[in-house]
């Protein structure tokens, strides 16, 4: 009897305190336990990037999208309308704008008929946004070549006024004598939008000329800019101006001009006229065609 109960204590020794048997579940609850621990950390991981990840790229796409739709439309490199009627009286700030004419004058007055053909070339430079300078080189063509006087100006934009359809402006002219005789001129020019398609145009001066007799210039021009489309423009002004001297005189001259912005900064222009149709009538017109171009610099 002792024996046998000896046998059974060392039997149920051995099967619970088996080495290979701890082992063997030592292995088993470890392994699952390493493999969960590791598939929920990586699932935790990935968890974690992708909700960083993927809403940092579209709030920046957005925000991309938004900020390319709040910049306004820039119509020109230069930043000038392309509207006439919309535009500055000055170039903007650091803004070259060359120009090229071939002018038509045609002169029949009593016994002296002439016909001139002139190259002018000049450039306006904008300083400021404000303050533009510009000057021209006329070249006689026909009927001798020859050199013409030179213009220079400065002008000045004192400012706009009511939401910009006002806008008023200084002017500074002298004219260089090559062929007739020094001049300087000091006018306003105005410009009032009044409509989405219509402005007053026009202006008043005052000036010397050093001509026979020196002469005190008193100047009147109005107009109207009517812009049926944005590329295009139709001016048409009407002048008085009055020579002050021992031998007075008032000019009325009439202009009409058409201009189309071909692309960007450029525009095409015509110009025709009559000098005064005070006294010479249609005896004495003329007529250019041009072109300008603005660019920063």
């Amino acid at each position: 009897m002792k024996k046998t109960l000896s046998l059974l204590v060392a039997a149920l020794f051995l099967v619970a305190f088996n080495p290979v048997a701890l082992a063997q579940g030592e292995g088993e609850e470890t392994a699952p336990a390493e493999e969960t621990t590791t598939e929920e950390g990586e699932a935790e991981e990935g968890e974690a990037e992708d909700p960083w990840s993927v809403p940092e790229t579209t709030e920046g796409t957005e925000e991309d999208q938004a900020a390319e739709e709040a910049e306004p439309e820039t119509v020109t490199p230069s930043g000038y309308p392309t509207a006439e009627i919309d535009r500055p009286l000055a170039l903007p700030k650091m803004t070259l704008e060359p120009f090229a004419n071939f002018h038509l004058v045609h002169w029949s007055v009593g016994e002296f008929d002439f016909n001139g053909v002139s190259l002018q070339l000049g450039t306006g430079f904008g300083i400021t946004d404000n303050l533009e300078a510009g000057l021209m080189f006329p070249l006689v063509l026909s009927p001798d070549f020859d050199a013409g006087d030179v213009p220079i100006y400065g002008l000045y934009e004192v400012g706009s006024f009511m939401d910009d359809k006002l806008r008023v402006a200084g002017r500074l002219t002298m004219n260089l004598p090559l062929q007739t005789d020094f001049k300087v001129v000091a006018d306003a020019p105005v410009k009032f939008k009044f409509h989405d398609m219509f402005a007053a145009i026009g202006g008043v001066g005052i000036g010397l000329g050093f001509y026979n007799d020196t002469a005190f210039l008193i100047n009147f021009d109005m107009g109207m800019l009517v812009q049926p489309m944005e590329a295009l423009a139709l001016e048409a002004r009407l002048g008085i101006h009055v020579g002050v001297a021992d031998a007075s005189a008032t000019l009325v001259p009439l202009y009409f001009r058409g201009q189309y912005t071909l692309m960007g900064d450029l525009d095409a222009y015509a110009e025709f006229g009559f000098y005064d149709l005070n006294h010479a009538g249609a005896d004495i017109f003329v007529f250019f065609v041009g072109v300008a171009h603005r660019l920063g610099v």
